[in-house]
């Protein structure tokens, strides 16, 4: 079906609920409880991802040794992209559970651990792996409209998938329809989400500029650029706004869970995206046959100019030089 509905009652929710002062408070004192797990996971990340890196040069290292020492080096050919996939494709993987287990230790009220944040959405993340897949192709297939409309089309549907994660970890939504539930929610308020995050964000990125620029003002001796200690405090600032936007969204999210949701299939946007992906694939084969069927024109081309500024060079050289017996290629 392409539409469904769902009820959920809270006679707690009142309008206070969207007063930017609440959503602040109540992003700051989720974030300040979790802060210490969320560093944790941090660390935790940063040690799995140099372990995958470790793992990988060494497994490619070990390879590449094999088929030196046998002699079959020719296999280089066909090892080295396989190689290079299955890489991307574990970096990836643990990026989506390490990216779960972030936003789970955040918005989640149990008071789970890191270790058990990692073990509950161990089993999710190949579904939100798939679901990012299927995000990317339809931002692509929009991407020609993205650019007709100066980029509206794509900071729309950044605000409509804002909520994909907390949708899927929390209803347990699957494929596309999390992308839906996301864009219906969002629509539920849509002025009112969109007003107070670009709110939000707007102060972060000034209280950002100003940090910063006046860390690398007295550290630096004035050196705007920042250097060393711009850098540290850019990492200090980003790490704790980022589990704070993530709160805050989710403030957000939950008053809008709240009541009648009417999830519908966007045949429209998924009609457009599949015609921008024709526009580019056909736009593509058009540039390769172009390219192809004039090559030899431009190669006539470029082998006359570079014949030219030799006879050039022939001509004003002096005599005795050494180029009198030059040949033309």
């Amino acid at each position: 079906m392409d539409t469904t509905t769902q009820i959920v009652t809270n006679p707690h929710l009142t309008e206070d609920n969207w007063q930017i002062e609440t959503l602040l408070k109540k992003a700051m004192a989720r974030t300040r409880e979790r802060l210490l797990a969320y560093f944790l996971i941090v660390v935790l990340t940063y040690g799995i991802m140099l372990g995958v890196i470790v793992a990988g040069l060494i497994v490619g290292g070990i390879i590449a040794t094999i088929l030196y020492f046998a002699k079959l080096t020719a296999l280089y050919v066909i090892l080295i992209p396989v190689l290079v996939v299955a890489g991307l494709f574990v970096l990836i993987y643990f990026s989506a559970w390490t990216g779960l287990a972030m936003v789970e230790i955040i918005i989640q009220d149990s008071r789970t651990d890191v270790i058990g944040a990692f073990k509950k959405v161990r089993p999710l993340v190949m579904g939100y792996f798939v679901i990012q897949i299927v995000l990317g192709a339809l931002l692509i297939g929009l991407l020609p409209f993205m650019i007709l409309s100066v980029g509206v089309v794509g900071i729309l549907w950044v605000f409509w998938t804002s909520f994909i994660t907390f949708v899927y970890l929390e209803k347990q939504v699957k494929g596309l329809e999390s992308m839906w539930y996301s864009r219906a929610l969002v629509n539920k308020a849509f002025w009112r989400i969109v007003g107070r995050m670009l709110l939000v964000n707007l102060i972060v990125f000034v209280i950002y500029f100003l940090i910063g620029y006046l860390g690398a003002m007295i550290f630096n001796n004035g050196n705007h650029s920042g250097g060393n200690a711009f850098t540290f405090l850019e990492n200090i600032l980003q790490f704790i706004f980022t589990p704070f936007l993530v709160s805050y969204n989710y403030e957000m999210y939950k008053n809008v869970e709240q009541g009648e949701v009417e999830v519908k299939r966007p045949t429209g946007w998924i009609i457009t995206a599949v015609i921008g992906w024709i526009l580019m694939l056909v736009t593509v084969a058009l540039m390769f046959t172009a390219i192809v069927t004039h090559l030899p024109e431009l190669q006539k081309e470029f082998n006359r100019g570079r014949n030219s500024n030799v006879n050039q060079q022939l001509k004003t050289a002096p005599k005795g030089s050494g180029n009198d017996n030059y040949e033309l290629p």
